[in-house]
């Protein structure tokens, strides 16, 4: 079962549709802060960027953080696409999207396309793949660290081929935590509720 949550939260290109352009109202909400954690050049000019949005965020104003960080990009250098996945709190980085991801370029997507050259926005859409979320259900500063220390363990021991059973390995980090496992799966379990939830 967990081995699946971990599954579930590794990132993936393949977005859900959305809408196409942003609205008026996306772009008169004032900003929250937000830190670019990492912005990484892809092969065909394409751009993947990281960041992290610590205070509650509506899903218009990551729409508006979107919408500034790529105007800011077109006046750096000319693109084909932009993917940005958002997460609040760094350690998420690199094990899912917990807020969502919004992508720039042709038909809403990351992929190239050779018909599209570089800096031609007229033929780039947005694609919004954003989580409504219930903030009071976000992990505490120390809920994460307990969270992210699990997570590091088990990508490590199956990385090293241990096969040992679930229970076991959660066993033995809460050990190495001074932690009753009881408290650590839950919190574990309650990461992936929080990096999944998205309520309608």
């Amino acid at each position: 079962m967990f081995l699946a949550v971990i599954g579930i939260t590794m990132l993936s290109f393949c977005l859900g549709c959305g809408d196409n352009k942003v609205s008026e109202k996306s772009t008169k909400e004032p900003l929250p802060s937000y830190d670019i954690t990492e912005t990484k050049k892809l092969s065909y000019d394409r751009l993947s960027i990281h960041v992290v949005v610590s205070d509650p965020v509506s899903t218009e104003q990551i729409k508006s953080i979107a919408n500034e960080i790529i105007e800011n990009e077109k006046s750096a250098q000319p693109f084909c696409a932009i993917a940005i996945f958002f997460n609040d709190y760094p350690e998420y980085i690199g094990s899912g999207a917990s807020l969502g991801i919004i992508t720039f370029g042709p038909d809403g997507k990351i992929g190239y396309d050779k018909n599209v050259k570089k800096g031609n926005y007229d033929k780039m859409s947005f694609t919004y793949d954003i989580k409504n979320k219930k903030w009071e259900d976000r992990l505490t500063p120390e809920e994460v660290v307990i969270w992210n220390t699990t997570h590091q363990f088990f990508l490590k021991q199956r990385a090293n081929a241990d096969e040992r059973p679930e229970e076991e390995l959660f066993k033995e980090t809460a050990t190495a935590q001074n932690l009753p496992v009881e408290k650590v799966t839950s919190i574990f379990i309650k990461q992936s509720s929080w990096s999944n939830q998205n309520i309608k």
